[in-house]
C-alpha cells in the first residue's frame, strides 16, 4: 500500500511540475510551511530555555519563606 502511494506523489509531483502554475503555488506554500516550522522551533526552544531557568532558580535555600512565623 505505501508502494502505491509514493507513487502517487511522484504521479503528483510530475504534474505540478508540468504546470506551472500549480508548480509556483506549491513553492510558495511549501515556502510558508517552512517559515512557520522555523518559528514554531524558535518558540519551543524560548519554552525549554525558560523551564531551564526556573528549574535553576527553584533552589530551597535561596527561597524567602512566605506565611506567619511563629
Amino acid at each position: 500500500m505505501s508502494v502505491e502511494v509514493v507513487r502517487a506523489f511522484i504521479r503528483f509531483r510530475r504534474t505540478a511540475l508540468s504546470h506551472g502554475i500549480v508548480a509556483k503555488k506549491l513553492s510558495e506554500l511549501e515556502k510558508a510551511v517552512n517559515m512557520r516550522l522555523d518559528q514554531h522551533d524558535q518558540d519551543i526552544e524560548d519554552l525549554f530555555d525558560a523551564v531551564e531557568s526556573l528549574i535553576q532558580i527553584d533552589n530551597p535555600k535561596t527561597r524567602t519563606r512566605i506565611g506567619f512565623l511563629a
